[in-house]
């Protein structure tokens, strides 16, 4: 499942997807973002390679990435 929201009064998004235990690839457009805005760095947390739901559940790491509305997130 993923879900987008747009921060109230703002142009500010919050994207998240996930799945149940078994890993998936996902390709996200972000075309929903305004053209010429929120192009400055985001912050990006996904699971570390040693992420495991039951054994490891809380390991993950974050990237920082700048996107535009003609980016995608595989």
């Amino acid at each position: 499942m993923t879900v987008a929201r747009k921060a109230k009064g703002e142009e500010s998004w919050f994207l998240r997807a996930i799945t149940y235990e078994n890993a998936k690839k996902s390709e996200i457009k972000l075309d929903f973002l305004l053209k010429g805005k929120n192009t400055k760095q985001q912050s990006i947390y996904e699971d570390a390679k040693d992420a495991d739901w039951k054994n490891n559940p809380i390991a993950y790491k974050i990237k920082a990435k700048v996107v535009t509305s003609k980016s995608k997130l595989i």
